[in-house]
């Protein structure tokens, strides 16, 4: 993703986050909790984007891609706004 368009990824990641219409996983994931086409393209471009990344970091450091998912979860969780969603393994 060239970085212009990852700015507005980002851009409209957190404005979803505020709307509450995303919220983050436990997998390190972002999870959409509406059925909405424009929510779920921009569920699925970061979490495409995020499994690439960590694939690379579980390859560079020799360590399952669940670890790596688990440990991005938490650096995740630790710097998202009060009030932000955080999804339990059932999506809720």
């Amino acid at each position: 993703m060239n970085t212009l368009n990852r700015r507005r990824f980002l851009s409209a990641t957190d404005q979803a986050r505020r709307e509450r219409l995303v919220g983050e996983q436990r997998d390190g994931l972002l999870g959409a909790l509406v059925n909405r086409q424009d929510i779920i393209q921009l569920v699925e471009g970061i979490n495409a984007d995020r499994m690439n990344a960590y694939r690379g970091i579980a390859q560079a450091e020799n360590i399952s891609i669940d670890q790596v998912q688990a440990i991005a979860a938490e650096k995740i969780f630790s710097r998202l706004p009060a009030g932000s969603i955080i999804l339990d393994a059932n999506g809720r």
